[in-house]
């Protein structure tokens, strides 16, 4: 049984986000911990119990197995202009623990490792937090196929009503967009195996369709 949902949900992208967040931070304490005798046998059970964790929280994170999947804007994406400053204060953040770090353990390399790690995570969780719009896009195999209709594999332009509600210029956000809370979809997109064969296959055939149309 699958038990990954057939679209990306942002809420599972940012609780996979903070549990990774959590779960390299957790097992950094564990490995200065490791430094101490006393603690020595409970820093190994924390460390590998987080590890699993990790595993778990960047399962919920990921887009695979799943049919459509999440896009953040070019504007709104990691390391973007946009971010500089946010990411030069989580940048800083990072740096600080990671001295702190390096000099009460021997295991130096680790929780470089580790803070490097939580630094990427909290990038993307910052751009998730923060983005007011995103794209569900389906999945292509080849980079060539991206130029069939949808391009770019676009099924549908997410705002978020939260933020949009709140902010008067959100960027350029598409017409035909629907808010993050009322997404209506194709019921194939969500329906059993032998639904969505069905349901894709008549899917790409208008698609075609449309761009015959609109070349003549």
């Amino acid at each position: 049984m699958n038990c990954k949902p057939k679209v990306q949900k942002m809420y599972q992208m940012k609780l996979g986000l903070i549990g990774m967040i959590l779960s390299v931070q957790i097992m950094n304490v564990a490995v200065i911990m490791k430094n101490y005798k006393a603690h020595e046998m409970t820093a190994h059970g924390i460390y590998y119990i987080f590890h699993y964790f990790l595993l778990i929280s960047y399962a919920l994170f990921g887009n695979f197995l799943t049919r459509l999947y999440i896009q953040l804007p070019k504007e709104r994406r990691p390391y973007s202009p946009g971010s500089r400053f946010s990411v030069g204060v989580i940048a800083i953040i990072h740096l600080t623990i990671s001295t702190f770090s390096v000099w009460n353990t021997n295991h130096w390399i680790v929780c470089s490792i580790l803070q490097f790690s939580s630094f990427i995570f909290c990038v993307d969780a910052y751009s998730c937090f923060t983005t007011p719009f995103y794209k569900l896009c389906e999945h292509r195999e080849y980079k060539d196929y991206m130029r069939i209709r949808p391009v770019d594999g676009v099924i549908c332009n997410v705002v978020v009503r939260r933020i949009y509600e709140k902010t008067e210029d959100i960027g350029d956000v598409p017409a035909n967009f629907q808010f993050d809370d009322d997404v209506q979809l194709e019921p194939f997109w969500i329906g059993d195996k032998l639904t969505y064969l069905i349901g894709h296959r008549e899917f790409r055939t208008r698609m075609r369709e449309a761009a015959g149309k609109t070349l003549k």
